[in-house]
């Protein structure tokens, strides 16, 4: 029987491992946040090099747990270049993070930039927020732990 308990744990646990480190292209990413319901889809642009978005990072996970018993779904995006793909793993591995990551492989950059935001620069961190299929807010720079909790509770109560 814990046998049985354990190949099911390491089952489950390693399609959560292959999950948080696929690559996604745009299309795809668009289909994710697209959806036509109620939830509030939270989409963290960032990459494992940038010392901001590591140290927002926290306030994203732990707001993740505290609302898990809400419509809303956090979605990190890796902006890591396709070369780096171990590392985003080991650093998703190292964290443990159970969320959804990926890794963007943009066909074009600027076009995928100016299709998220035409506001966005490119800069990271960036963050979007998508219900019922609309974007509803764009935010480029580093969370506080306060704004974003702000932030979110604001727009779930919208």
């Amino acid at each position: 029987m814990m046998r049985v308990l354990l190949l099911i744990f390491i089952l489950i646990f390693s399609t959560l491992r292959v999950e948080a480190q696929e690559f996604i292209t745009e299309s795809r990413l668009d289909q994710l946040v697209r959806n036509n319901n109620d939830t509030l889809y939270v989409v963290n642009f960032w990459a494992t090099w940038c010392k901001p978005c590591i140290e927002e990072m926290p306030y994203f996970i732990h707001l993740s747990d505290s609302l898990k018993n809400q419509p809303v779904e956090f979605i990190f995006i890796s902006m890591d270049f396709k070369s780096q793909h171990e590392r985003v793993k080991e650093f998703v591995a190292k964290k443990a993070l159970s969320n959804r990551v990926y890794q963007l492989i943009p066909a074009n950059a600027d076009e995928f930039i100016n299709s998220v935001d035409e506001t966005w620069s490119g800069a990271i961190p960036a963050t979007i927020y998508y219900r019922s299929g609309q974007k509803l807010y764009f935010y480029e720079g580093e969370y506080e732990a306060f704004r974003l909790s702000s932030t979110i509770l604001n727009l779930l109560e919208k």
